[in-house]
C-alpha cells in the first residue's frame, strides 16, 4: 500500500506531508526532509535484535502470566534489493543483475567473492561452519 509507495518514491518530503499532519509534525520538526527517509527506510521488521527482544519479552509476559503480547512488524518489500526495494515486481523477479546481486551480497554480509558470485556450481553457496553461531543458534 502506502508504505510501498513512499519507499518507492524515496521523498522524505512526501513521507512528512503525507504521514505526519496536525499534532504528529511536531514529532518530526527536527528531523530534515533527508534523515526522515532514512528513518522511514529502516523499519524494525528487519532488524533481527529488535524481533528478538520483542520475542523475549512476549515470553516473559507469557510465564509470568501478564496478558498477551502483540507483535507488529512493519517490513518494506525488496528491503536488501536497492533497486528494487518498495515496487511490486520484486516478488515476481526471475533474474537479477550482477550488479543487484553484489549489492545483495554486500548489504546481507554474505562472504562470497565475486567469482564464487557469478558460479553455478556448488562454491557458489555460502557455508557455516558447524561451530558457528548461526548453526550453533538454529541447533538451539
Amino acid at each position: 500500500g502506502d508504505c510501498q509507495r513512499y519507499a518507492a518514491k524515496m521523498d522524505g518530503g512526501l513521507i512528512r506531508k503525507e504521514i505526519f499532519k496536525g499534532d504528529l509534525a511536531e514529532k518530526v520538526e527536527h528531523m530534515s526532509d533527508e534523515e526522515l527517509l532514512e528513518a522511514f527506510m529502516r523499519p524494525g521488521g528487519h532488524d533481527k535484535t529488535k524481533i528478538y527482544n520483542a520475542f523475549k519479552h512476549a515470553e516473559h509476559n507469557a510465564e509470568e502470566g501478564s496478558r498477551p503480547t502483540v507483535i507488529l512488524v512493519k517490513t518494506l518489500k525488496g528491503f536488501s534489493l536497492k533497486t528494487f526495494i518498495g515496487r511490486n515486481p520484486v516478488h515476481q523477479m526471475k533474474n537479477i543483475t550482477m550488479d543487484a546481486l553484489k549489492d545483495f551480497r554486500d548489504h546481507l554480509d554474505i562472504p562470497l567473492n565475486d567469482e564464487q558470485l557469478g558460479s553455478k556450481s556448488k562454491e557458489s553457496f555460502a557455508l557455516l561452519a558447524e561451530d558457528s553461531a548461526e548453526i550453533t543458534y538454529l541447533r538451539e
